[in-house]
């Protein structure tokens, strides 16, 4: 997810300036968000609030340009040719792992409780993490699918900047709601791996305090090393696969598959152990 983030940033930004690369809007973004890895998580949590307002504000304004515009492609009132379903087997695992993609956050679950200032309330948290993920990642899907029919580029953002009759400020704002989504989530979609690294080399905080060593200079830097280095991976991966469609729906079909339905199933039956057995 943090690599897609990095090819969204970069394929927005480079419709509206095509004279810059989309390699130099990489490293660009890689400049910028960055720092954003040494925040803790309550500042981080504060900042993706604005990536949630953004994301939402991104599916109203794209269907604002869809009622606006009268004609094909790019509207809701002249809708562009669909298909119920994908035409071949590859395009549906493609669908299957683009629309699971964004909801495989499991990682997070752990530091997120650990985080909150009301831990009961961590139920309540995820329902409505969900629903809102849900809403706006089905209307967007639905939305850009009747507006661009099959002819849709890798974002639906992308189509929307690179179509002619909207009004001026309508590529403005996507342009800067896109570019906020990756500023307010690569940091936190970094964290569950800075998480896993620092405590292969022993240099969590909860590791730390129970050796009873004092963070040292030499600590600190290897953690800045560890989120410098996180983030240098997604900005490669970036670089050689800049496919966002294809990121996602890997990422969705195979990660997210064994992240949140595989394991936690697996670990239920583990940790659980339920008397009800399989019937022979």
């Amino acid at each position: 997810v943090g690599v897609s983030l990095f090819v969204l940033f970069a394929d927005s930004l480079h419709a509206i300036f095509p004279e810059i690369s989309l390699i130099t809007f990489k490293w660009i973004g890689f400049c910028i968000l960055t720092p954003f890895s040494f925040l803790n998580l309550k500042v981080l949590s504060s900042i993706s609030l604005f990536g949630i307002i953004s994301t939402i504000s991104l599916v109203f304004l794209i269907f604002f340009c869809g009622l606006y515009k009268n004609s094909s492609p790019g509207s809701l009132i002249d809708p562009a040719y669909t298909n119920f379903y994908p035409p071949t087997l590859l395009q549906l695992f493609m669908s299957y792992g683009i629309i699971l993609g964004p909801f495989g956050s499991h990682s997070l679950f752990p530091a997120l409780k650990a985080d909150l200032a009301t831990p009961k309330k961590f139920n309540k948290c995820l329902q409505i993490t969900y629903a809102v993920g849900f809403f706006a990642d089905s209307a967007m899907a639905i939305i850009g699918f009747l507006m661009f029919g099959a002819g849709i580029l890798n974002e639906i953002t992308k189509s929307v900047v690179l179509t002619t009759g909207y009004p001026s400020f309508v590529y403005v704002f996507v342009s800067v709601f896109v570019s906020i989504i990756p500023i307010a989530k690569t940091p936190i979609n970094a964290l569950p791996i800075i998480n896993i690294v620092e405590f292969m080399f022993g240099l969590t905080p909860q590791q730390l305090e129970e050796a009873k060593h004092k963070p040292t200079f030499t600590t600190k830097v290897g953690q800045g090393v560890i989120k410098i280095c996180v983030n240098l991976m997604f900005v490669i991966c970036s670089i050689l696969y800049p496919e966002f469609d294809k990121i996602i729906g890997l990422s969705g079909a195979s990660l997210c598959s064994l992240i949140f339905i595989v394991l936690p199933c697996a670990f239920y039956l583990k940790l659980v152990r339920p008397m009800r057995k399989w019937p022979y």
